[in-house]
């Protein structure tokens, strides 16, 4: 039986030149096979790196750079969420084989019994001498990118709308959703489907934005009521993602 809640963490690549620094970018992908609350994801940085949230969620930081607590909605089976964490590896004179990027522990409550639980997930990234081409993605690993990808698009649309840019806002998210669209062919069945399930969630977040404003009225609506507003919608959202893939497989 598997646990109430599963956690998965995996970088935006799978290895690195030796001694080299630069930006990676980690999902923590959150999976629910039970009603959950309470849901609380822990990440915390491996040696020599710097953390950044990229993300909607909200959260705070224990350390800043190092450590960082989110904050995720109630879920039920079938629901999941996308995390995504910004990691720089430092410049490192001895660097390791294997770099663990971060560690991440996802606590909760399962609804139904009240019990507790926690699920864990780590994320390392190889260091050879010279980085091999391994060729096209095969389709879990086109999938996870796709992951990312839409969950990037969604972190950085929040920041814009609330800065009043909601063109830009826009345009990433249909640049994202064109990106998905265009990989979709190279998957299999399942994976396929999963990320038909991130489109949807990209195009409902694109048509609130288009929905956002409706009038010349609005347009003069004061910029807290802006943020109140998109916040509200960005939390009605995850809801959209499940019950599509639920008609998608005939459940």
């Amino acid at each position: 039986m598997p646990p109430p809640v599963e956690l998965e963490a995996y970088a935006t690549q799978k290895q690195l030149a030796a001694r080299s620094d630069g930006v990676v970018f980690v999902n923590c992908h959150v999976r629910a096979t039970a009603a959950v609350r309470d849901i609380r994801l822990t990440v915390t940085g491996g040696p020599s790196v710097w953390l950044e949230m990229e993300t909607h969620h909200s959260y705070y930081h224990v350390f800043k750079y190092t450590e960082y607590v989110v904050h995720l909605p109630p879920m039920g089976a079938g629901d999941d969420h996308d995390v995504l964490v910004q990691v720089e590896l430092l410049e490192h004179d001895d660097a390791k084989l294997l770099q663990r990027l971060l560690s991440s522990v996802v606590q909760f409550t399962e609804t139904a019994t009240g019990a507790s639980g926690h699920y864990r997930a780590a994320a390392t990234i190889a260091r050879p001498h010279r980085v091999t081409d391994d060729g096209a993605d095969d389709s879990a690993t086109l999938h996870q990118r796709h992951r990312i990808s839409a969950a990037r698009a969604l972190a950085m649309a929040h920041r814009w709308t609330t800065e009043s840019m909601r063109d830009t806002a826009r345009s990433v998210l249909l640049s994202t959703e064109q990106q998905l669209q265009r990989g979709v062919y190279r998957l299999t069945i399942d994976d396929r489907l999963r990320t038909r399930a991130l489109l949807v969630t990209l195009e409902a977040a694109r048509r609130l934005l288009d929905d956002e404003v409706d009038d010349e009225e609005e347009d003069e609506m004061p910029m807290q009521q802006r943020k109140l507003r998109f916040l509200e919608s960005k939390m009605r959202l995850p809801a959209l993602v499940p019950e599509y893939t639920k008609a998608a497989i005939g459940a």
